[in-house]
């Protein structure tokens, strides 16, 4: 018997592998295997953790290797094809901080990855699955790490008070810093090879050139941009929650709410689109929306996102901005397999409440 994914499956991010994806849920220790042939999730592999939410995340595959990045724990885990542990790499981390290594980006056998809680970026060896150096990201001990974007030799990093740090990975070294001059608070980042793209709290999208310059302010939502009324709770909220660069468009994925936005790279025009998702009772307040999360980029066409609380993958086809639902499945039993996993690191004291209400905020 099957039946469709529920939250127990969210997860920060999936890796395509042929016609397959990887991922690791953020409720328990294990790693899925997502087969689009026959719409189906299975369990590929598992491991321990002293916890079990937000431990690990992040999940890519190279040369036949999985790799798990960290969040709430201290190491990369490396799993081979079968769903074995291979090797555990534990990352420097004395003050006991939270990691957060959400993004990371693969160049040549290098994977540089940003860790948003150390607010470092590590060199790591996909030859050799070493550590090769973690540099620092920021000047002042405050800021926050928000999003990044992969340049030309560089990456950017956008921090708390809307300051832009440019790291050049040739020479290993921050090699620029300066602040985006508006009094939206940013978020996201993204850079189309010339241009950096930002957004924040307002409805509007900021361009500017990668290296300084004149930044753009641009009223381009339509009016009938759905987006959750801050009037609600008297909290004002992120709109976008991913930013990136596909055929010649810049992609904009909304936080909450079911409507995202294109922009053409060379004359600027905007175009909401709607994805087909289920309808949801009239919201009475921001857990009411559904979150979306960004997964991956199919076929340098197809977007795939998933939908909380509901746990459906829904794909936009980038062409014709239709979208269509991911008839992903699970069988029972592995539904209980997790839910196994997570009541066993409850009896060692790591309880379902404690994550849960950290979700839930």
């Amino acid at each position: 018997m099957k039946y469709i994914l529920d939250n127990l499956f969210l997860s920060d991010s999936w890796f395509l592998h042929g016609r397959k994806a990887y991922f690791s849920t953020v409720f328990a220790d294990c790693i899925l295997e997502a087969d689009f042939d026959h719409n189906i999730v299975n369990m590929k592999g598992s491991y321990y953790n002293a916890g079990t939410y937000r431990m690990h995340p992040v999940c890519f595959v190279n040369c036949e290797k999985i790799y798990l990045l960290p969040d709430k724990s201290n190491d990369i885990i490396v799993f081979d094809m079968e769903g074995n542990v291979r090797k555990r790499i534990p990352i420097h981390n004395p003050t006991n901080a939270r990691i957060g290594a959400r993004s990371y980006y693969i160049s040549d056998s290098t994977a540089w990855i940003i860790c948003d809680g150390l607010s470092k970026l590590i060199e790591f060896d996909l030859c050799g699955d070493t550590i090769l150096d973690a540099y620092d990201l920021k000047r002042d001990e405050d800021d926050i790490i928000l999003g990044s974007a992969w340049g030309v030799d560089n990456i950017f990093v956008l921090t708390s008070g809307n300051k832009v740090y440019t790291f050049d990975i040739l020479n290993r070294v921050v090699s620029s810093f300066r602040r985006v001059d508006t009094e939206d608070k940013l978020n996201t980042i993204g850079f189309d090879g010339q241009r950096l793209w930002f957004t924040g709290k307002k409805k509007k999208v900021y361009s500017q050139d990668w290296n300084g310059g004149m930044l753009h302010e641009l009223n381009i939502l339509p009016n009938d941009f759905d987006v959750y009324d801050p009037g609600d709770d008297g909290v004002e909220h992120y709109i976008f929650c991913r930013v990136f660069v596909m055929n010649n468009r810049i992609w904009m994925m909304q936080y909450y709410g079911n409507m995202d936005l294109c922009i053409e790279i060379k004359d600027w025009r905007s175009r909401a689109f709607t994805v087909n998702m289920i309808k949801f009772p009239e919201p009475k307040c921001i857990r009411d929306y559904p979150l979306n999360v960004f997964l991956y980029i199919r076929d340098n066409r197809y977007i795939g996102k998933i939908v909380d609380p509901t746990c459906e993958v829904f794909e936009v086809d980038s062409m014709d901005l239709s979208s269509r639902l991911v008839p992903l499945a699970a069988d029972q039993s592995l539904n209980r397999k997790i839910m196994l996993r997570v009541a066993l690191r409850e009896k060692e004291g790591y309880g379902v409440a404690e994550y849960l209400k950290d979700y839930l905020h």
